[in-house]
């Protein structure tokens, strides 16, 4: 796949416009005579500030020209590997926060929307959120599979492997709880939590011997939300367009996943 290269100033069709070529040359100019004006006599109380807004004036329309030339090549590459799929390449979408991923507050960008999981508006999308401790912060990347539901309003499960997707740990939400199969091999493997209020017969009839045996099989088992309504399931890191996305075959292994336990839900 011919990706984008971004070592000199300026991506390969990502040059800013009229404006950002003014914002440049603006913010050189300045820079320039900040600098200049240091130089030959000394610094002043604005010399900071100017050099600020010359270091802006720079990297804005660079780094706005550069986001849009990856958005355009993320549309290039997902509108026809989406319609090969069935589905329709939507670029981006609103956050419906129904599951403590989706929570987060994150952005859905590279939306697929079609048939996934028996939802016929179901869709695949890179999603990030911003994680804050103190006065750090780290994003947190992964590709998703979402399907809304009906009925099982008392389903309420997250499922992942006991190494967690990113991070050093998952989150930890004060009404969700550990849950406990009678499968020590998956007891091992997963971390699994249930909410108070979850209804456990419905609990135990998707979470079978069955599956449970399934589960262990997984060779690269993803993280599962089941709450309010919604499935989400998750692969950490899998962003396939070029400087992000390596292999599309992710978005595949999502849906596919996404069918499975989409099934399981119905099923029970």
């Amino acid at each position: 796949m011919e990706t984008i290269g971004m070592p000199g100033l300026f991506a390969r069709g990502a040059r800013p416009g009229m404006v950002g070529c003014v914002m440049i040359v603006v913010g050189l100019v300045v820079g320039a005579a900040a600098l200049a004006d240091w130089g030959l006599r000394e610094w002043h109380d604005w010399s900071g500030p100017a050099i600020l807004l010359a270091i802006f004036l720079v990297w804005a329309p660079i780094n706005r020209a550069r986001k849009s030339a990856l958005d355009r090549r993320i549309r290039q590459v997902l509108e026809p590997w989406a319609e090969e799929r069935g589905l329709v390449f939507q670029g981006g979408a609103g956050n419906p926060r129904t599951t403590p991923t989706l929570d987060k507050g994150g952005m859905l960008s590279a939306v697929m929307v079609g048939p996934i999981g028996g939802d016929s508006n179901g869709f695949l999308a890179h999603y990030t959120y911003t994680v804050r401790s103190g006065k750090n912060s780290y994003q947190v990347w992964m590709s998703v599979a979402v399907v809304r539901f009906e009925g099982r309003e008392g389903l309420r499960l997250r499922l992942g492997p006991k190494q967690p997707l990113w991070g050093g740990t998952y989150g930890i939400f004060d009404d969700w709880h550990q849950f406990e199969t009678e499968s020590t091999e998956v007891n091992t493997a997963y971390i699994i939590e249930t909410r108070d209020e979850t209804d456990e017969v419905q609990l135990l009839e998707l979470l079978d011997p069955v599956t449970l045996t399934t589960m262990l099989d997984e060779q690269t088992p993803p993280l599962i939300e089941i709450d309010n309504g919604t499935l989400l399931v998750a692969y950490a890191y899998r962003f396939g367009i070029d400087p992000g996305v390596e292999d599309l075959s992710w978005f595949d292994g999502l849906r596919a996943e996404a069918d499975i336990w989409g099934a399981r839900i119905h099923a029970i």
